[in-house]
């Protein structure tokens, strides 16, 4: 679709900043990293008109988002379970049959899903809330049901699969336009 994309991995660039510099300090890796990040998707040559967070399960620090505040540029993340917009109840959320759901935050959330024995989780990709976590305009909910088969393993596979359609859906549908984002 011409729509440019860059692939970064925080593990990759942990592990050769440890062989590089030997004995080195995490959250001054983590900091550095998403000042370069920043720094490299806000460049000019870019010019973002939007920036997505997929696969992330690494918080976006203001190191990051600082770059792209100025510009009013959005940042959207992926949340591999349902979230509300402001201004809807922030701590259940109504599923498709009507029951309530609890909002998970954080990660490895398919995990809690399956650990609470929840009827429902799902997909949000909402616009991220500088100094915040988990939070901000929804964008795209898409509900999953969750068998009592389920594992923790089965429901991230599905909960992946929808991510892997609705991704570049949403990319496309705010690209054109078509999307209040």
């Amino acid at each position: 679709l011409g729509i440019p994309a860059i692939y970064w991995n925080w593990v990759r660039m942990q592990v050769a900043d440890q062989k590089t510099f030997g004995d080195w300090e995490k959250a001054t890796h983590r900091e550095r990293y998403m000042r370069f990040l920043g720094e490299f998707i806000s460049q000019q040559y870019y010019k973002p008109d939007a920036v997505f967070m997929t696969g992330w399960d690494l918080v976006v620090d203001r190191n990051f988002t600082q770059f792209f505040q100025n510009s009013n540029i959005p940042i959207f993340n992926v949340h591999p379970h349902p979230l509300p917009s402001p201004g809807e109840p922030q701590d259940l959320i109504q599923a498709p049959d009507g029951t309530k759901v609890p909002v998970l935050r954080g990660t490895e959330v398919w995990a809690k899903a399956i650990e609470q024995k929840l009827p429902w989780s799902g997909v949000t990709i909402h616009r991220i809330v500088p100094g915040e976590f988990d939070v901000g305009h929804v964008v795209t909910r898409e509900w999953v049901k969750v068998e009592r088969s389920d594992t923790s393993e089965t429901l991230r596979k599905k909960l992946n699969e929808v991510e892997d359609r609705v991704v570049p859906e949403t990319i496309v549908k705010i690209a054109k336009g078509e999307l209040n984002a």
